[in-house]
């Protein structure tokens, strides 16, 4: 923030080296050994006292009140050196009370000061168009204020040493908004995220990402759990929209390990995940009473399994009596399966692909 913390008081007076009143019991003008010069009102000592003007050797200027020596009351200082200034309330040489400051490159602050920095409250201008208005402490910003910067972006809480920290709103150029726990400008402890979307995460954070116990909630569902740097890892819920529900272990984000789906159609696969597809050892029901055990590969029944039904009856003409024969055959399948087709036992039995809904 450039140089917010100047302190530019004067010494004790250099020695006289010449003075001249103007006029008898008026404005004197004093020469000083150091090359500075002072014209204005003085006390019974020749102390600046009054109303008066001080300029340096150096072009600094020191225009107002003076109290026994000391600038002090209502005034106004230019830097030699940079060209700022500062017009307001001074004691004992510091800026000390409500004053505006602006600096030569444009920014510029109005407020509280104390001591010489700011302090209490103010608001701050940068040339670039953000702008702070709050509570300062020692020269920072610190305390509850509102930053607005020129990219849309905007935050409006707890603040210290600069960095907005505690319970805070931060409303974003895209239209995201996050209310919640900083630290040290970071997203971090309890909070809520919104998309302008319509998602939204609501939990905990750490250095900016979801970090810790979380519901995130989306057009297409909602999903529970617990999230590390930012991806939902260990077990968690998803709750489509659709009415499926899937139980079970994630790892960075995807369905990974243990879980079980439960389809809105009443069919159940439970079992092995890899990277968010079906993969592994599992079994499949469905309501009709259909079911597989065995291994899967990318969705579908891929290797040895076992396929089951609830019955399987052939209906055959008797040639003797013309009666019907029903022939009853085993209540299941044992095979070798591929991309769901039986390729033994001359069966033409397929289960097709198992995904998640998206």
């Amino acid at each position: 923030m450039g140089n917010r913390g100047r302190r530019r008081g004067t010494r004790a007076a250099p020695e006289i080296v010449s003075i001249r009143w103007k006029k008898p019991q008026g404005d004197v003008v004093i020469r000083y050994a150091d090359g500075s010069r002072y014209e204005g009102g003085v006390d019974d000592e020749e102390r600046k006292h009054g109303t008066g003007v001080h300029i340096l050797r150096s072009g600094h200027v020191f225009e107002g009140g003076w109290v026994h020596g000391d600038f002090e009351g209502f005034g106004m200082q230019t830097f030699a050196g940079t060209g700022d200034c500062h017009e307001g309330l001074y004691r004992k040489n510091h800026r000390h009370g409500t004053g505006t400051y602006l600096w030569a490159n444009g920014d510029k602050y109005v407020g509280n000061w104390r001591v010489g920095k700011m302090h209490g409250n103010g608001t701050f201008f940068w040339k670039n168009g953000d702008s702070y208005d709050g509570e300062w402490k020692r020269g920072m910003m610190h305390g509850k204020g509102k930053k607005i910067f020129s990219s849309g972006e905007m935050i409006d809480g707890a603040w210290r040493h600069n960095q907005v920290s505690g319970w805070g709103i931060k409303v974003f150029s895209s239209g995201d908004k996050y209310e919640g726990y900083f630290v040290k400008g970071e997203r971090e402890g309890f909070g809520k995220y919104e998309w302008v979307g319509g998602d939204s995460h609501e939990g905990t954070w750490c250095q900016g990402l979801m970090h810790g116990k979380g519901v995130y909630l989306s057009a297409g569902g909602s999903l529970h759990g617990t999230w590390v740097n930012g991806k939902l890892s260990g077990a968690g819920v998803h709750r489509f929209r659709c009415g499926s529900v899937f139980t079970g272990e994630y790892k960075a984000g995807e369905r990974h390990g243990v879980g079980t789906l439960i389809f809105a159609s009443g069919e159940v696969y439970e079992g092995d995940w890899y990277k968010d597809v079906i993969h592994g050892y599992g079994s499949w029901s469905s309501p009709d009473g259909r079911r597989f055990i065995g291994t899967w590969a990318h969705g579908f029944p891929s290797g040895r399994g076992i396929f089951c039904r609830e019955h399987d009856e052939d209906e055959e003409d008797d040639d003797e009596g013309g009666e019907t024969v029903r022939e009853t055959r085993p209540p299941f399948e044992v095979g070798i399966f591929k991309r769901g087709r039986l390729t033994t036992g001359g069966k033409h039995l397929f289960i097709g692909r198992l995904t998640a809904p998206s």
